[in-house]
């Protein structure tokens, strides 16, 4: 009689044991479902932006139809575009900054005689313009060449944020030739004395 009560039990433990380890095999419903994609693993420090190489400027100038050449000064490369507007023409200048992180474009407009300055009503509605324009300024270099420039930030730039600064520049030097055309200054030549006595 003993030996069969413990017969009885030893099959109940037993069913209870592989009836554990089933439940333990069952896939979860929700954790398991196949129809779930798991989402890429992203690195905290991957980055979030896309920066352009010169050569990728390059190709997005030609695709845009613009007519450049690509020249070096003083160890940087520069993109120099010609820009037919009517009868005239624009040059507009391409480089990266040291780090990259910035695409500068100049357009050289004009350049200083050797001791000219600029008159000071000028000097001050070009420090006005400035204030008007954000991260585009006027500027004179050391060689006395008056430029406009403005730099975009290197973060995902597309062919259409590029033409449509490109085209801005242009537009703004066309409408704001009075300021860095020396021909168009007013004349800071002396007044002659009177000749009244």
């Amino acid at each position: 009689m003993l030996s069969i009560k413990k017969l009885a039990l030893s099959a109940v433990a037993l069913a209870l044991f592989c009836s554990a380890g089933a439940m333990a095999q069952r896939p979860d419903p929700i954790k398991d479902d196949p129809r779930k994609e798991k989402a890429p693993d992203i690195k905290k420090d991957a980055p979030t932006h896309v920066a352009l190489s010169m050569n990728e400027i390059r190709k997005m100038v030609d695709d845009l139809g613009f007519k450049n050449k690509t020249t070096n000064f003083n160890g940087v490369e520069f993109i120099n575009l010609e820009i037919q507007k009517g009868d005239r023409v624009w040059l507009i200048n391409i480089a990266l900054s040291k780090d990259g992180s910035k695409i500068w474009l100049t357009s050289p407009l004009s350049t200083l005689s050797p001791g000219q300055a600029i008159p000071p009503e000028i000097m001050r509605k070009m420090l006005e313009t400035n204030f008007k324009v954000g991260s585009n300024r006027f500027a004179v270099h050391p060689n006395g060449t008056i430029v406009l420039e403005g730099a975009l930030d290197n973060r995902n730039v597309s062919a259409e944020q590029l033409r449509n600064h490109i085209n801005w520049l242009v537009q703004f030097t066309a409408t704001h030739e009075p300021l860095w055309n020396p021909n168009m200054w007013p004349s800071t030549a002396p007044t002659p004395p009177s000749s009244g006595g």
